[in-house]
């Protein structure tokens, strides 16, 4: 849903649109807190299938790292990676202070060339 808002900025006016963002939030803390397996990340990617086929095509998922103490680069690549060929362009990483999952996303981006 988009709304119109017209602003005034010192004499001057601006259409600006607001756009409504729908946003699934994936907590990966759901899977476990040490998510190292690839076998694990492709399973959990086929029991996240079955959610993502009732989201709307315009819909944003974000992946929250909170909590997840290990993450290593088997389990993300079939998940994180699934997810993103699945929605490419919908996809979004919270960052998160987690040097195993910065270093494994540092990886993924280097080895699929891709941007979350």
């Amino acid at each position: 849903m988009t709304e119109k808002c017209i602003c005034c900025f010192k004499n001057s006016f601006a259409l600006v649109y607001l756009v409504q963002v729908k946003l699934t939030l994936i907590e990966l803390k759901k899977f476990g807190t040490t998510l190292t397996s690839r076998d694990d990340g492709r399973e959990a990617l086929a029991i996240f299938k079955s959610i993502l086929k009732s989201m709307a095509p315009d819909e944003v998922m974000e992946v929250n790292f909170d909590n997840v103490d290990a993450l290593s680069p088997a389990w993300a690549d079939e998940f994180i990676i699934g997810l993103s060929k699945l929605f490419p362009g919908r996809l979004k990483l919270k960052p998160s202070d987690n040097l195993s999952v910065k270093a494994t996303l540092d990886l993924l981006r280097k080895i699929h060339q891709i941007k979350f």
